[in-house]
């Protein structure tokens, strides 16, 4: 498999539902450098992906459901802190937002897939992002770092390191230990329906990183900052992040 690239590789996946942030995710690249190969995954898309230079998309079309029919975990990382409480409007509306389709589930899970298929390249780098990213800084700095296997954003939860709680940015080094590493984590998440489970991510890769030699670094929080700091170099639309006046101001005035 060969790309015209630098063998520095960006990776991102999206369904119809979530095309408007491929186009602002990439204007948004493209204004620091225009240079990265940048891999889309396409999943069940009908409208016209965008045409920028060096996007290389994959067409999947794998049969899915739309309906709204799983709950993310409410005591997890996803709740946000915001009441569940159905005896209120205000607990029925953020309940709602917790809600999702198996299509959505696959397409934030795909980026597994898609890292898989990029590691048998013979890139040097793979930085995987949520495509609800948008790109406010130079980033290259992130590719000059070869001392480690793969890089996280860790959370600290109640004075415990936790590092697979942002899926959304993970930097990685195609290396032998990355490669298996991969591997297995998708193998975990793809058997049967497990990858129907908002959670599946996190699980998977904390499980098999447990029993494997990984070399993880853990990175400035800058690049994925759900505060929308203004020095920033990424900014997160995770949940209910992109319904902030910040983030959605910031789409509008890079359409």
């Amino acid at each position: 498999m060969q790309f015209n690239t630098n063998k520095q590789l960006i990776c991102v996946s999206t369904d119809e539902v979530y095309i408007h942030y491929l186009v602002s995710f990439l204007r948004s690249i493209q204004r620091f450098n225009s240079n990265y190969t940048i891999f889309c995954r396409l999943v069940n898309v009908i409208s016209r992906p965008p045409d920028y230079k060096n996007v290389e998309y994959i067409i999947d079309n794998t049969k899915l459901s739309t309906e709204r029919k799983f709950i993310k975990n409410q005591g997890g990382a996803h709740s946000h802190t915001f009441s569940a409480d159905l005896k209120t409007l205000t607990g029925i509306r953020n309940t709602a937002s917790l809600m999702y389709s198996e299509q959505a589930a696959y397409t934030c899970h795909s980026r597994f897939k898609n890292i898989i298929h990029l590691l048998d390249s013979d890139c040097d780098n793979i930085l995987s992002l949520d495509v609800d990213t948008i790109v406010r800084r130079d980033i290259s700095e992130l590719f000059k770092q070869v001392d480690f296997d793969i890089g996280v954003i860790s959370e600290n939860l109640s004075g415990e390191e936790h590092l697979f709680m942002n899926e959304g940015l993970i930097l990685l080094n195609n290396t032998r230990r990355t490669r298996s590493f991969f591997t297995d984590v998708h193998d975990v998440i793809f058997s049967d329906d497990t990858f129907t489970d908002w959670d599946a991510d996190s699980r998977a890769l904390q499980s098999v990183y447990d029993r494997s030699s990984l070399r993880v670094k853990t990175l400035p929080k800058s690049y994925k900052c759900k505060q929308h700091l203004q020095d920033s170099h990424m900014w997160s639309g995770d949940g209910v992040n992109k319904d902030k006046l910040s983030f959605t101001n910031e789409i509008n005035n890079i359409r």
